[in-house]
Parts: C-alpha cells; sequence; structure tokens
C-alpha cells in the first residue's frame, strides 16, 4: 500500500520516525510533516504565504507549515514520488481524545485527507495512563516510550484493512470522504484489547494569567493540571483510562443538528 505519514509534532519527533520504519518493512512510504513542533494547530493552514519546502530523501520533505498545510501540499503538488492510498497522521506523544480532536493537528491533517478523498488516520498513545509508575532513568523512560510507539504501529499495520472502511463512503459531488478515523492507545505492556468507541467530552479547567512587563500586557494559557474525561463507558477517554485501544470514526464535515420543528419570529 503506498503510505502518505505526517504530524504536528514535527518531522524529527520520535513517534513519526518509528511508524515510517515499521511500515516501511511492508509498504511504501512518503513523508511530508512540519519542520517543526506545530501541536494544537487544529486545521489552520498558512494562506498567503510561502511554506519552505526541504527535500530531506527522495521520499521524506519537510515543511514550514501546519499539519494541514502538509496534507494539501503532498497531495496537490504534484512532488511525492506515487498517489497515496492512505494519510496517516502521527503517531502523537499525548492523546487525542473527545474535545481534543477540535483541538488537534494530529486529527486535522487526517481530517484533511478524507476531505479529499483519501482516507485518513489519525494515531496517538495517551502517556497521562497506563505507565504512571514507571521511575527509572529518562533513558529508560524514552525506551518504554519507543516501545509504545512500536507497538502502535504494528497494530496499525496489522489493521489497515479493517480500519480503512471507517472512513465510509465518497461523497459523489464533492469527492470527500464521509470519515478520518481516530486511534488512541495508552501507554501500557498490557492493552486490554479494541474497542470502537464515541467521543467523550473533555475539561481543561483552563487558566489564565495576565502579566504586565515593560509596560506591555501579557495573557498566558496555563492549562488547569489533570485533564478529566466525560462520557459513558463507550467513550473514547474512558476506554484508554481503563487500557483499550479506541477507534472512532469521526464525520470530516461540519455536522448540524436537524431540528424537527423550528421558527423564527
Amino acid at each position: 500500500m503506498r503510505i502518505l505519514l505526517t504530524n504536528d509534532d514535527g518531522i524529527d519527533a520520535r513517534g513519526i520516525c518509528i511508524l515510517e520504519e515499521v511500515l516501511s518493512e511492508s509498504h511504501e512510504v512518503c513523508v511530508v510533516a512540519p519542520c517543526a513542533n506545530r501541536s494544537g494547530s487544529s486545521s489552520s493552514i498558512s494562506m498567503y504565504s510561502d511554506q519552505k519546502l526541504v527535500k530531506k530523501s527522495e521520499k521524506k520533505f519537510s515543511l514550514d507549515g501546519s499539519p494541514v498545510d502538509c496534507v494539501i501540499s503532498a497531495l496537490r503538488g504534484g512532488y511525492i514520488p506515487f498517489v497515496p492510498e492512505v494519510v496517516i497522521s502521527g503517531i502523537n506523544s499525548g492523546a487525542n481524545l473527545g474535545t481534543d480532536i477540535i483541538y488537534s493537528g494530529t486529527c486535522g491533517a487526517a481530517r484533511q485527507a478524507s476531505l479529499y478523498g483519501v482516507p485518513g488516520l489519525a494515531l496517538s498513545i495517551d502517556f497521562s495512563y497506563g505507565e504512571c509508575s514507571f521511575t527509572g532513568s529518562l533513558s529508560g523512560e524514552s525506551e518504554k516510550k519507543d516501545s509504545a510507539y512500536r507497538s502502535l504501529s504494528y497494530y496499525v499495520r496489522d489493521n489497515m484493512r479493517s480500519l480503512l472502511p471507517l472512513c465510509g463512503t465518497k461523497d459523489s459531488r464533492s469527492g470527500s470522504l464521509e470519515c478520518f478515523v481516530n486511534v488512541n492507545a495508552p501507554f501500557s505492556d498490557e492493552i486490554r484489547g479494541t474497542r470502537q468507541a464515541s467521543v467523550c467530552s473533555r475539561v481543561y479547567g483552563d487558566r489564565v494569567d495576565v502579566s504586565c512587563g515593560c509596560g506591555t500586557l501579557y495573557s498566558s494559557c496555563r492549562g488547569g493540571g489533570k485533564i478529566a474525561s466525560l462520557g459513558d463507558a463507550c467513550g473514547d477517554g474512558i476506554l484508554v483510562e481503563n487500557g483499550f485501544v479506541s477507534v472512532s470514526a469521526v464525520y470530516a464535515q461540519p455536522v448540524a443538528k436537524y431540528f424537527s420543528s423550528f421558527s423564527l419570529n
């Protein structure tokens, strides 16, 4: 299979490097990824400006842009050596569960692929659950994380044919696929299995600090500490907390709620 890889952690991040290594064993792989970390960039695109494109090798390019920029550039630019059959975004260092999907550059890239009619998969590992008690050296922790990236890479390689149909059918007018697929794994050597998941609501408890320096006001979002996942037992956040890999099909296009009875005064 011909696979395009991208991410939002940057082209040198361990997640995408290990994913490339594993998938290249049995597939044709090309990488177009941001030159630096672009986490939280959602579906942003760089309009009215040029992005520097650096050719690392025949099948590897870095772009000074967002993850969505990378997908658009690769699928429309004509410089990669094949037409991708799937776009895989990740593996992200951290969860992209429920409400996270709105902000995630990892998910933004997978969504853009599906909007262009190419199945998009977003891959993430929730490092806040699972091996939380790990107290070894920094090198030991890095090895543990590399093992988790490798495990999820093999999971995707072995289940690719089952995951792709979850993107649904292609619209005959727009050419877009119905969904992209969001996969989250816990940080654990003892994964309990895989579950199809709904998306949870996430409560962040955001805190903003406003300060003044040299006559200039600064506003800084600091986050609220531990994130809470709300929802039932089928929610992605709850499943990952309980040791399962969650797989969610997320609509690529905005979907509005239909009101059976509605009037305006």
